[in-house]
């Protein structure tokens, strides 16, 4: 339990059946419950998203495997709210668990939905987004314009910034060993077509070499078209997703690190 509580984000552990047999204080505050109110109850009490067959199915299909979701969490006063679970398969006592971590990612969802059904309001959202945006030049894929951010992110003014090629603000490779230059373009040629793209991404800042979540599409704003081009840091997420990995072999190599009791 003290490797469990260890964590910030909300960790818990779900049985074959969807039980959850541990859990951290954080998942509790985040639904509302007690610990024990939490460990009488089944996924299907808080997952808002699926229903009891999707969420059976899931846990046998990562007996061994790890994923990323996002699900509708619920909390104990009805309330739903938008949630970010990795989820890994281990091993116990020679028996299947699922171990999860959930983010609260409602602020993020919320701005997504109103950054496209708005763009009267688009310039404000554009300024006071959490997430670093650029704007890109359809034609030479050149930044025309950024948001402070962005700026902070990459530790450069909107003046610095503009006129830049993606590339030149990225390593020479990205993690997967492919160029910069020549996958940029893949994304760039898919999001003219009209396509939405998610995709992970490495930038150089002043400071340091950062992973990023990346979102491009094509916008229309004022009659011209654009491509927008939302990022997120998530350097620390991969390293939360590392901890998940460790965790989870450090729990499938010592059984008694954590008790599982009926």
């Amino acid at each position: 339990l003290e490797l469990l509580q260890s964590i910030k984000d909300a960790v818990y552990i779900l049985d074959r059946n969807g039980n959850v047999v541990q859990t951290n204080d954080t998942f509790c505050r985040m639904l509302g419950y007690s610990t024990i109110e939490l460990l009488q109850l089944n996924a299907r009490d808080y997952n808002a998203s699926w229903d009891e067959n999707k969420i059976l199915s899931t846990i046998d299909k990562l007996s061994d495997e790890a994923e990323t979701f996002e699900l509708l969490h619920r909390r104990k006063d009805g309330t739903t709210f938008d949630a970010e679970v990795s989820a890994k398969g281990i091993r116990i006592n020679g028996e299947n668990y699922l171990l999860c971590i959930s983010r609260d990612i409602s602020e993020r969802k919320k701005y997504q939905t109103l950054i496209r059904e708005s763009e009267k309001k688009f310039r404000a959202l554009f300024e006071n987004a959490y997430d670093p945006i650029l704007l890109l030049d359809i034609k030479s894929f050149r930044i025309l314009d950024c948001n402070p951010a962005a700026e902070k992110l990459f530790g450069k003014t909107k003046t610095q910034l503009t006129h830049s090629l993606i590339e030149e603000l990225s390593p020479e490779l990205q993690q997967n060993n492919e160029k910069s230059e020549e996958l940029i373009n893949f994304y760039l040629n898919k999001a003219l077509k009209g396509e939405t793209t998610f995709f992970d991404w490495c930038f150089n800042t002043t400071e340091k070499k950062i992973l990023t979540e990346a979102n491009l599409y094509k916008i229309d704003i004022n009659g011209n078209s654009l491509l927008q081009l939302i990022i997120r840091d998530i350097t620390e997420k991969r390293k939360s997703e590392e901890q998940l990995k460790l965790l989870s072999l450090s729990i499938n190599q010592s059984s008694s690190a954590i008790m599982i009791t009926d």
